[in-house]
């Protein structure tokens, strides 16, 4: 069985934040129910709002040379135009 390749692209859908702002990770943590105490560095577009997560929360992105990335199949559209721009037009705005 052969491994699938992948690359690291730009992903558009995030946006960083600025150094010094207050704002916390939105991810909640389970057993006991809190919020996590890190400090948000980027934040994504959802359907009721922008969503703030810390480095360590960010699904499976990640931040290079200040850019946000997100690992794709490497014969993906994604890969071929070098980002990943992909916002419904419901969340424009």
């Amino acid at each position: 069985m052969s491994e699938i390749p992948y690359v690291w692209v730009k992903d558009n859908r995030w946006v960083l934040l600025h150094p010094d702002t207050q704002d916390k990770c939105r991810r909640i943590l389970s057993s006991p129910r809190r919020g996590c105490p890190n400090r948000a560095v980027a934040s994504f577009r959802r359907s009721n709002g922008w969503w703030s997560y810390c480095e360590a929360h960010m699904y499976g992105q990640r931040i290079r040379n200040g850019i946000v990335e997100v690992k794709v199949t490497a014969d993906s559209p994604a890969a071929s135009q070098g980002s990943v721009d992909i916002i419904p037009n419901r969340l424009r705005g």
